[in-house]
């Protein structure tokens, strides 16, 4: 070292001890999507060990870096020396998302809809078979229902883990991410209904005492009687069943089988407008009616009105026009499907719930 700056050595300088350049190691930081900032990250700068005046410092690199590998070379300059360090820096993209109740079952989050806390969200390799990370969704300031993962570049298997017989997603329940492609939809969102009571009584209620009561409440029930033969109700050979007295509605109830199902999906279709017309259901109440729906993702979900109209006059398979399908008939298959979203309907199965059920 010099003393005087002069470069060269005098009997008067004075001996000073080398300044050492120390060069940081690699780092690794975890960004959005496209470009990862280096705000607040040391990324490169050299540490000066020792008293050493005048050192100059520049970057080569710019402040943002893309998502992957990037390697970043500084200078520094003590007196008459330079010194380079070169440092890796890898940019992770962040595959992040909410899980949300989804009231209204259109596979996005509405403002009124709430983040679930506590929902187990993993992320896994492109297969899907090998687990990488496991997280649960959490709060995070005024929101809730996050999660988030911090990945290399490469492509990855992001899924909810379903907790239990009472939730149907509204979303996919996985999807497949690459982080580094340059794209920048590194978002995905889990949506869930669960499923329960709504007020469905079956056809065994309606076809006991309970049920002739709640029948006969208002003196008789004729008016009850008169509402159901307003519908397409069927007997086992496909004729029309236009019941006149409770005993018969009764024994109609109770003779029930599939042999052919228009008379099975007359049964429940019969016990949901009771249900209705008493006022243990709701109209409007969306239920679960997979391969039947006519609403959300998929068309999986229907109101009870829909489902009823459908059962009882829908084009074709309604059974307005076709009252008999037995084993191998083109429209059974439907009419199965109308009927057991209604059964499940009457058993309290397969009602959206206004709230979160516990999981």
């Amino acid at each position: 070292g010099t003393y005087n700056g002069d470069g060269v050595a005098c009997s008067e300088d004075l001996c000073v001890q080398d300044c050492v350049i120390t060069c940081p190691p690699d780092v690794s930081v975890c960004a959005g999507c496209g470009q990862g900032s280096a705000t607040g990250v040391d990324l490169g700068r050299p540490t000066v060990d020792g008293d050493c005046d005048g050192v100059v410092i520049t970057n080569d690199s710019p402040a943002e870096f893309p998502i992957g590998t990037t390697v970043v070379t500084w200078t520094a300059t003590v007196g008459n020396r330079q010194t380079q360090c070169q440092q890796r820096v890898t940019v992770k993209g962040t595959i992040c998302g909410k899980k949300f109740f989804d009231k209204n079952v259109n596979g996005v989050q509405n403002s009124y809809e709430p983040g679930i806390n506590g929902w187990r969200i993993e992320l896994r390799d492109e297969s899907g078979q090998n687990l990488i990370e496991k997280v649960y969704t959490k709060r995070e300031g005024c929101d809730d229902g996050r999660y988030s993962f911090c990945v290399e570049p490469g492509t990855y298997t992001v899924l909810e883990v379903m907790p239990n017989g009472d939730w149907i997603a509204t979303t996919p329940a996985s999807y497949t991410v690459t982080v580094g492609d340059g794209g920048c939809d590194l978002t995905r969102n889990f949506g869930n209904v669960c499923l329960g009571d709504g007020g469905g009584h079956t056809p065994g209620f309606w076809g006991n005492t309970n049920g002739e009561c709640k029948m006969k409440d208002g003196g008789s029930a004729n008016p009850e009687l008169s509402m159901l033969r307003g519908l397409n109700l069927r007997k086992s050979d496909g004729n029309h069943f236009d019941p006149t007295t409770y005993d018969q509605f009764k024994s109609w109830l109770r003779a029930g089988n599939a042999t052919n199902m228009a008379y099975m999906l007359s049964i429940h279709l019969a016990s949901m407008a009771l249900n209705v017309e008493g006022g243990y259901t709701r109209s409007d109440a969306v239920v679960y009616a997979p391969g039947c729906g006519n609403r959300g993702p998929g068309n999986n979900f229907i109101t009870i009105s829909d489902l009823m109209a459908a059962a009882d006059r829908a084009p074709g398979d309604g059974l307005g026009d076709d009252g008999y399908t037995p084993a191998g008939d083109s429209h059974r298959a439907i009419q199965e499907c109308r009927k057991n979203a209604l059964d499940a309907a009457n058993n309290n199965r397969n009602f959206v719930r206004s709230e979160p059920c516990c999981f």
